[in-house]
């Protein structure tokens, strides 16, 4: 698949990354609030307050896992390129959510040559439905 609409997908499926590690950290955020909020509870009620809350805890860890589990499969997806140099600029750009200019200054290469490796590398990547 090495159409642009092709490019354009894979894009898309490796730039959730930063989303998807954000998300997992809010509500991994949220969910150690809720609990605390549920121990700090000092009546006598802290187990009838731990069921009332338990499906959001129970939602909340679901989504952690969802997101934590994307993030892996784009992970291995780029881990997968065998080519340093291609699996360089997909890590800079979608892990670490840098520019292409700061890829090309870190790499020490044109920015119109980081264009043309990360699009190689995508031409790599294989989204694993």
């Amino acid at each position: 698949m090495s159409s642009k609409a092709g490019l354009t997908e894979k894009d898309d499926f490796l730039s959730e990354y930063k989303y998807l590690f954000e998300t997992a950290k809010i509500f991994e955020r949220e969910l150690v609030q809720l609990i605390t909020m549920v121990k700090n509870d000092s009546d006598s009620t802290g187990l009838d307050f731990m069921v009332l809350w338990a499906p959001l805890v129970d939602q909340l860890g679901c989504k952690i896992k969802v997101a934590v589990d994307k993030s892996d499969k784009i992970l291995c997806c780029i881990e997968a390129i065998k080519k340093p140099k291609l699996r360089a600029v997909l890590q800079l750009a979608y892990i670490e959510g840098i520019t292409q200019e700061e890829i090309a200054e870190r790499m020490n290469y044109s920015t119109r040559q980081i264009q043309r490796l990360q699009i190689q590398a995508l031409e790599l990547v294989e989204i694993d439905r």
